[in-house]
């Protein structure tokens, strides 16, 4: 984990001073730190401790740390969760926000489709999906935030994605449409460090399906980024 330097932290209530074992950091009168290090005169504590005593905790972020509220959506560092968690690879925060059977879904965004993927399954019209004969539409409305320190679009064509929704038998479904605000074919508009866009993944599965998961992979167009998938276990 990271340091901080003390000396930063003085006019916020810190301070320290030397006991038995070494020095402490003391923070608005308590104990933050027992782990002070002394290095060429200036005094350093590990970044978890000095988060820790203002009731915050330390996020890995692409190049550094992040100091944020504990609790709530505080990315979870690793790539499986559950819907509402927000997962994080190191350069894209994704969060599936609900799930939803419906009979049909009227697209938002005037976004790619693909009729090879989708005709025999469901039917488009006027910018409305519809389940073919024995099967349902799942919508999973979700949200990816760029966690770069610069502008990065989100890549989801189905040919260089692994993005499926699995079910309860080992059976995984692709997605038939993504409504999402689009700067190109199949990619999202170009997100700025820090922004957000929301957007939903459709799916036309058989009727009686369990679904279990989605996996989601989280990627760019460059050839060389195969992507990371995040895996969100789904309410039955």
């Amino acid at each position: 984990m990271g340091v901080a330097a003390i000396s930063a932290a003085l006019g916020v209530g810190a301070g320290v001073w030397a006991a038995q074992g070494g020095p402490k950091l003391i923070f608005n009168g308590k104990v933050a730190s027992n782990s002070v290090r002394v290095i060429n005169g200036k005094a350093y504590a590990p970044l978890a401790d000095f988060a820790n005593a203002q009731g915050m905790i330390v996020v890995p972020i692409s190049g550094g740390y992040e100091i944020k509220k504990a609790g709530g959506a505080t990315p979870i560092v690793g790539l499986r969760g559950k819907v509402g968690d927000v997962l994080f690879d190191g350069k894209w925060r994704f969060q599936v926000l609900s799930i939803l059977t419906v009979p049909s879904y009227k697209m938002k965004y005037k976004a790619t489709t693909d009729y090879a993927i989708y005709h025999n399954i469901a039917e488009l019209e006027e910018g409305v999906f519809r389940p073919r004969e024995g099967r349902q539409l799942v919508a999973i409305s979700c949200r990816v935030t760029n966690g770069r320190n610069k502008m990065a679009a989100l890549w989801i064509p189905n040919a260089d994605t692994r993005t499926a929704l699995a079910d309860t038998s080992g059976e995984s479904h692709p997605p038939i449409a993504y409504d999402l605000d689009e700067a190109g074919p199949f990619q999202s508009k170009a997100l700025v460090p820090g922004a957000k866009t929301d957007f939903t993944v459709l799916f036309s599965i058989p009727e009686g399906t369990n679904f279990k998961d989605l996996v989601f992979t989280l990627r760019t167009i460059q050839n060389a980024d195969k992507g990371s998938d995040a895996r969100v276990a789904l309410p039955q």
